[in-house]
């Protein structure tokens, strides 16, 4: 994505010069590339950001499910000592 910024600042800069009216259709090419070239990768990005939110939500997910059988299993553990505790 560097490289196409540096391409369309190069291309601005013939602007700039003066140059004919079929350089500035060339540059009107190369940044309308340029843009929809970075349009596609922002869009893969985002593809793959989904992907990645996707992925880590499992994971969190399955990490609440043993947090919360450890602290149901804590309770009972303390409820079970509470109880032979009374009874003693």
């Amino acid at each position: 994505m560097a490289r196409q910024v540096t391409a369309m600042c190069s291309m601005l800069a013939v602007l700039d010069s003066g140059r004919t009216r079929s350089d500035l259709e060339d540059v009107r090419q190369v940044v309308a590339g340029g843009l929809d070239a970075m349009r596609d990768g922002l869009a893969d990005v985002r593809a793959e950001m989904r992907t990645g939110f996707t992925e880590v939500r499992g994971r969190l997910d399955s990490v609440t499910a043993v947090v919360e059988r450890s602290i149901e299993l804590v309770n009972m553990a303390a409820s079970g000592r509470a109880d032979t505790e009374d009874r003693g």
